[in-house]
């Protein structure tokens, strides 16, 4: 353990992905379903957990579990259950992530949760603590389940966009969507060092459209098509897809090979200008 902030208070590195809400006025309306986000991302929703006399004085809203789940899911039963008893035991670090105490007349909240609202699931939890709080904030999104989220270096597609394929031949289906650069990635010999945009797709078989313009895909397999290069133009771009195979199947990623570029790109499956 080591002082982080004020008298008695100390951060214990513990990353976890997984969560237990205490019965609490914050996350009233909330469980643990809410808090687990293991299968959503491989990134750390926190990666240190609360201590010292400051916590044991404090109101303790949420907690890590003991157990970091990403290391045991999808494991055989008769593995993952002695392994899960053993690291329970093994976890001596303090839990708490979220802690709430009263200083004189006002209350101090200290938390380590942070990445975890990159998805329609920490959204919404994310929304409802700060309801809970009597936080008073605008969505920058009508509906969660339409958002593309940037999580794990990658913007994923929502799964509602399985929905919005439609459907124009036998196991083939059409998307549009748009894509918003802050700057055109279409001309590598003026920029070579450009960011370079590309689609994932989880399909048998596609076509991509850029802006009128027809792109040939640079990697495929029986189940999976690359787009390299993406050529957008500054502001937004509309993108069609026709994919083969079942709807059931489909997902989307958007990556780049520059991180902070990436932070800055938005999509839509909406229309937009």
């Amino acid at each position: 353990l080591r002082p982080v902030v004020g008298e008695g208070l100390e951060a214990a590195k513990l990353a976890r992905s997984t969560f237990i809400p205490r019965d609490r006025p914050l996350v009233r309306g909330l469980s643990s379903s809410d808090f687990y986000f293991c299968e959503l991302q491989r990134g750390d929703a926190a990666r240190f957990t609360l201590g010292g006399e400051w916590v044991r004085s404090a109101e303790v809203e949420v907690e890590a579990c003991r157990t970091d789940w990403r290391e045991w899911n999808k494991k055989a039963e008769e593995m993952k259950t002695a392994a899960i008893i053993r690291t329970e035991n093994e976890c001596t670090a303090p839990l708490a992530v979220v802690a709430t105490r009263r200083v004189g007349a006002s209350k101090v909240r200290v938390q380590t949760l942070t990445d975890f609202a990159n998805s329609e699931k920490g959204y919404k939890t994310l929304a409802r603590m700060l309801a809970n709080a009597g936080v008073k904030c605008r969505a920058v999104v009508s509906d969660p389940a339409e958002a593309f989220f940037l999580r794990d270096g990658k913007i994923m597609f929502p799964s509602v966009t399985r929905k919005t394929l439609k459907n124009i031949a036998p196991r083939r289906h059409t998307l549009d969507f748009w894509v918003y650069s802050n700057r055109p990635l279409d001309d590598l010999l003026i920029e070579p060092d450009m960011p370079k945009l590309m689609l994932w797709m989880k399909a048998r078989g596609s076509t991509l459209n850029v802006g009128g313009k027809e792109i040939k895909e640079t990697r495929r397999t029986d189940r999976e098509v690359e787009y390299n290069e993406l050529p957008l133009q500054q502001g937004w771009n509309r993108l069609s897809v026709v994919v083969y195979g079942d709807r059931g199947e489909f997902e989307a990623e958007l990556r780049c090979n520059k991180r902070d570029f990436l932070a800055t790109v938005r999509a839509s499956l909406r229309p937009q200008e």
